[in-house]
């Protein structure tokens, strides 16, 4: 009788992918990590078909240290002298505590099966790294660069999900 909810990665599905993702697009990532987090997928859903999976996009923190765009940020501004950002690449992403309260959710009240948690309505990751320079006082150079042309937004109807215009001060 315990709830069983396993977070995966929106990496599931191949860098061609042309999105937005729908619960309906079939994963076709070949990366060694994409694979790994298909098998994870697999081995919960035998262990457990009650189980919720909920696949989610890269994570928005506040502070350099971790595994997050912030973080990502810092790093290519320290080690490359400026983030280059691309204009025309669209990536699934959430702010750490809007996903982790959808998580909470789908624990509680979603049927089982595989479901899609991403903030990102319409920004470029350009866009998202030029409001993140913003907010955080304007310590990294974000310059736009065509590179790459991708879209792997996540829209799923049935996740209830805050749009990350909201805590980047843009509107939707």
């Amino acid at each position: 009788g315990i709830a069983c909810l396993y977070t995966s990665s929106v990496s599931v599905y191949a860098d061609r992918e042309t999105g937005p993702i729908t619960p309906e697009t079939e994963p076709d990532g070949t990366s060694d990590y994409a694979l790994y987090k298909l098998a994870c997928e697999e081995r919960v859903r035998a262990a457990d078909p009650g189980a919720v999976i909920a696949r989610i996009g890269w994570q928005i923190g506040t502070d350099p240290g971790s595994n997050n765009m912030v973080d990502f940020l810092h790093t290519r501004a320290r080690e490359d002298g400026a983030v280059h950002a691309g204009t025309r690449w669209y990536p699934a992403c959430s702010f750490l505590e809007d996903t982790a309260a959808v998580l909470y959710r789908l624990r509680d009240e979603a049927a089982p099966g595989i479901y899609l948690v991403d903030g990102n309505r319409h920004l470029s990751f350009f866009e998202i790294a030029s409001a993140l320079n913003r907010i955080r006082g304007r310590p990294w150079q974000v310059l736009p660069a065509d590179e790459p042309v991708l879209d792997l937004r996540m829209v799923d109807r049935r996740v209830e999900r805050p749009a990350i215009e909201g805590r980047l001060g843009l509107h939707a």
